[in-house]
């Protein structure tokens, strides 16, 4: 990727008439097409976030993953903006796409997505070692702002599920993406640990100034993002505000966290522009 796109604060996401088809082949029936996304439209603003609901099968991760410069859609664009200009995502190759996740995006995933020989650091490290950026204390400064100084040097099988999420968390800040997304971020931990990361992952992506892009199953999460669209039938229809009710009454039900969350984010250093 040339260097229009640079690090400086969030990008504003618009996608406009995305449409993805499945095709099968079936001996009987010939080749069927299932059509999993049509016409999709969505605007996020740059700083803002977003939550993406719907049932499993729905189409959620096939969407994050078209916003997320990943799988080209069958119809439509993506179009990311800045105070550098717009971009249109596909109409560029996938050699622009991979420089664009790398320098611009954070990614955050259900199963943690770890390397298992790698250490907790070293799995930070990775991404700013491809970007050819010396990463060793910057890794160490975001593991230390999840709590997790202690246990630098500790392999995934050595951490629980909320500390491989927190190593995932601080992977995914620390080349100070101007886009975050998160598919299901809380999916694989229990209530008191989900509480925990949810409340981290806002105050991360806060400070960092980045838009956030989830889906998520879970309303409490996604009653705390500016918006919230519901997937059903191939369709998104913003459902924001519509998801307080039914957020309360999880939030009712979940257990308080006993330990506070390291929030503060003041002293960490000025990460390197990744070019």
């Amino acid at each position: 990727m040339d260097s229009e796109i640079q690090n400086s604060s969030g990008l504003s996401l618009e996608a406009a008439n995305i449409g993805k088809s499945l095709s099968l082949n079936d001996q009987a029936a010939g080749r069927e097409t299932i059509s999993i996304l049509d016409d999709i439209n969505l605007s996020v603003k740059a700083g803002e976030s977003c939550a993406i609901v719907g049932a499993s099968g729905s189409g959620k991760t096939t969407l994050l993953g078209i916003l997320a410069a990943m799988d080209p859609p069958d119809q439509g664009d993506v179009v990311l903006s800045g105070s550098e200009g717009e971009y249109s995502v596909y109409q560029h190759d996938e050699d622009w796409r991979a420089s664009l996740r790398g320098q611009e995006m954070g990614f955050v995933f259900q199963n943690f997505q770890l390397i298992a020989d790698m250490t907790a650091l070293d799995n930070v490290m990775l991404p700013l070692e491809l970007a050819g950026v010396d990463g060793q204390s910057i890794a160490a400064s975001w593991l230390a702002k999840v709590g997790l100084s202690e246990r630098m040097d500790h392999y995934p099988r050595q951490l629980s599920g909320g500390e491989q999420q927190r190593v995932a968390l601080a992977r995914a800040f620390a080349n100070s993406p101007r886009l975050l997304f998160a598919d299901e971020p809380t999916g694989s931990l229990d209530e008191t640990t989900a509480a925990s990361m949810i409340e981290l992952l806002f105050e991360l992506n806060r400070s960092s100034g980045s838009t956030m892009v989830m889906v998520t199953h879970d309303p409490v999460l996604a009653a705390r993002c500016d918006s919230v669209y519901q997937l059903s039938n191939g369709t998104l229809n913003n459902i924001t505000g519509q998801t307080s009710s039914s957020a309360a009454s999880a939030k009712a039900k979940r257990k308080p966290r006993n330990k506070p969350v390291q929030e503060d984010l003041s002293d960490l250093p000025e990460q390197q522009k990744l070019i």
